[in-house]
């Protein structure tokens, strides 16, 4: 395996256990409403 694709699967990997984190803690950049606590499971929309 060449060094350049371990560190892109490297790179990969954490990306998409950031994006996990992220979700699992509701974080987003772009929202405008403070964060919730975390949750875990499947939840379906929050709002009326």
């Amino acid at each position: 395996m060449d060094r350049r694709t371990f560190l892109y699967g490297l790179w990969s990997l954490a990306t998409a256990g950031l994006f996990v984190t992220s979700t699992i803690y509701a974080y987003s950049p772009f929202a405008d409403g403070g964060r919730v606590a975390p949750r875990a499971g499947v939840y379906g929309p929050t709002h009326k």
